[in-house]
């Protein structure tokens, strides 16, 4: 950083410092400071990103956050009176004087802004390999200014008032945050903004989704400018597409042939639910009678009848609830319900029944039993001891089972 902007002794600090953007960046947080170089106000900005120990530093001119044009300074023209003969003479030298002086500094301004033009698409196109669009907005009069970096059509209408802004963005997607009742309607509203940015390294990150895609990002919303009492005024809202990054987590948490939820993301639910106090049923689950089917019909027609018994698990609970392949022929079910004992008997009765249902595959008959133990939290204990009350009871059912199997085999 030191190499690339050497600013901290060419520049006259307003708040914040480039000792604060390091810690920021050393702390995987985001910051910002601004400084006064050349006469030019500028924000060094820096915002982690989707990517582990990676960081986006940049500087941007005062201009792109608020719009403000500078004004440029009119010249004085001299009028000189000394004497009436060459009155008319001297005006004419100061003006050529003036329009060759006017010309030139016409010609540096231009050359001027083409540099930062290129330094400004440079940063730019940095930053559009990790930022997909950002929004500068003014919290003060409710206006806003959008770019998009990735796509070559605006998703948005690229400047408006804030408020409609908000309103199209909360229709489209949804916010994914364990925050009760949380909505993205009330994240972004200018009265929230400055309740959570407080001090310039405060900044508030949003993970939300598509109400109709399968399109996942993570909003992180910067103050840039602040009032003399300190609130803040102006703030830059950063957008990431951590799409591939949430596809990665739910592989990782995925039973790859069943399609359920696997054991590592069963032990994470059952500590989330205890961290939250929710109440819950486990229910675990051991098939009975399926190793005849692969040792009969082959591997093949194993994984077939998972998958059908997958199915029909899922058939068993809620969207809120959860279905897990923990390994083999055993399965979890989590109910997030505080159930009694007659409902948790009948909620165990329909998934025995419907697992125990005859399963037709390429014309074959195939039919296994289920052996079922549950256990409820907090009623049985804490998430470990729930955990083992429910395996405990369901082996001790698989064992009548097969005792029930003897009996029948020697009968």
């Amino acid at each position: 950083m030191t190499n690339l902007y050497d600013l901290s002794d060419h520049v006259d600090w307003k708040y914040g410092s480039m000792d604060d953007i390091r810690d920021c960046i050393q702390l995987g947080k985001s910051g910002s400071a601004q400084f006064i170089c050349d006469g030019t106000r500028n924000y060094l900005v820096a915002i982690p990103t989707a990517f582990s120990d990676w960081s986006l530093v940049g500087v941007i001119q005062t201009d792109e956050v608020d719009g403000a044009m500078l004004s440029v300074q009119q010249s004085t023209i001299i009028a000189l009176g000394a004497l009436c003969i060459f009155a008319v003479i001297i005006v004419v030298l100061a003006l050529g004087m003036e329009d060759q002086l006017r010309l030139r500094r016409e010609e540096e301004e231009r050359l001027n802004l083409e540099r930062e033009k290129m330094k400004s698409d440079r940063f730019l196109q940095s930053m559009s390999r990790i930022v997909d669009r950002y929004m500068v907005v003014n919290l003060d009069t409710g206006r806003y200014r959008y770019h998009e970096l990735r796509s070559s059509e605006p998703l948005y209408p690229t400047s408006g008032q804030y408020s409609e802004m908000v309103e199209i963005i909360s229709k489209r997607y949804v916010a994914l945050t364990e925050t009760e009742n949380a909505k993205l309607s009330r994240l972004l509203t200018p009265d929230y903004l400055r309740s959570v940015l407080r001090k310039p390294d405060d900044n508030l990150k949003v993970e939300y989704c598509s109400r109709t895609e399968n399109a996942y990002m993570v909003l992180t919303v910067l103050p840039v400018e602040w009032h003399a009492d300190g609130t803040v005024a102006v703030v830059m809202q950063v957008v990431q597409d951590i799409g591939q990054k949430v596809e990665l987590e739910n592989m990782a948490n995925t039973d790859s042939l069943t399609g359920l939820f696997n054991e590592r993301y069963f032990s994470r639910v059952l500590n989330i639910c205890e961290a939250k106090k929710l109440p819950f049923v486990l229910y675990y689950l051991d098939l009975d009678r399926f190793k005849p089917v692969n040792d009969t019909y082959g591997h093949a027609m194993g994984d077939r009848l998972l998958k059908e018994i997958s199915a029909r698990l899922l058939r068993c609970i809620r969207s809120r609830d959860y279905a897990f392949r923990i390994g083999g022929d055993e399965f979890a079910l989590i109910v997030s319900a505080d159930m009694d004992e007659e409902q948790r008997s009948r909620m165990a009765e329909r998934i025995q029944t419907m697992l125990s249902a005859p399963i037709v595959i390429e014309e074959k008959v195939l039919s296994v039993g289920v052996s079922c133990g549950c256990a409820c939290y907090p009623e049985d204990g804490d998430a470990s001891q729930v955990r083992i009350t429910a395996d405990s009871r369901m082996y001790a059912e698989k064992q009548h089972h097969h005792e029930d199997d003897r009996t029948e085999e020697q009968s």
